[in-house]
């Protein structure tokens, strides 16, 4: 298997690209539904600090578009010669 690995200290284990956001989500939940009161607390925390992240990016989009507005020129004005 190729996501078989080896660390410094000769431990192996196996590489896996993290979780999407939806698949977090999802195991946050069950986690809300089934899991034990420390797990819900942390599943609870998890899902704001996700909301956070969203929130931030959201906001961090608007942003650059408002540059690229502010900036925003005729492309075909300055391609035609």
């Amino acid at each position: 298997m190729d996501n078989i690995r080896t660390d410094e200290d000769g431990n192996r284990f196996i590489q896996m690209e993290p979780p999407t956001w939806e698949y977090a989500c999802n195991i946050y939940l069950t986690v809300m539904e089934d899991g034990t009161p420390d797990g819900k607390a942390m599943a609870r925390e998890e899902l704001l600090k996700m909301a956070r992240i969203a929130d931030e990016h959201i906001a961090m989009h608007k942003k650059a578009q408002k540059a690229v507005d502010a900036n925003a020129f005729d492309v075909d004005s300055q391609w035609s010669e």
